[in-house]
């Protein structure tokens, strides 16, 4: 874990930003820096104007826009990316022609690798899923 969150900003640029650096203006970061779990339930606030993590850290974009360093990315790249390149479970089977079990039984034996695990549904690279057609 290396602390760094990406941003998407509502201008368009991607930033990234490194916990660490907010501590003296955020000081309740240093509880989460290195805590995955408490990481994961970092949420974006309404209308991008900021994150929260774990419902009590409130990072704001003056402080992102501060802090973080611009990606040479645009957010709509970004979600043009995600929206063509990344599958759910239901969109993997289908993909595959197999059932959750299957891509269960993928996932345990290290065939197929999710970006992110959750308790119904995995999110994956399509690439991945689709080497193998």
């Amino acid at each position: 874990m290396d602390n760094r969150v990406i941003c998407l900003m509502d201008d368009d640029t991607v930033m990234e930003l490194d916990l660490k650096k907010c501590i003296d203006e955020v000081p309740k970061l240093y509880t989460v820096l290195g805590n995955e779990r408490l990481l994961s339930t970092l949420k974006v606030d309404a209308g991008g104007y900021g994150f929260s993590i774990n419902d009590s850290i409130s990072i704001e974009k003056r402080i992102i826009k501060k802090y973080g360093v611009i990606i040479p990315i645009y957010a709509q790249a970004f979600m043009d990316f995600a929206s063509h390149c990344v599958v759910n479970t239901t969109e993997a089977c289908s993909i595959l022609g197999c059932s959750r079990q299957n891509l269960a039984h993928l996932i345990k034996t290290d065939v197929l690798h999710p970006l992110k695990e959750g308790w119904r549904e995995n999110v994956f690279l399509k690439g991945e899923i689709t080497r193998g057609e």
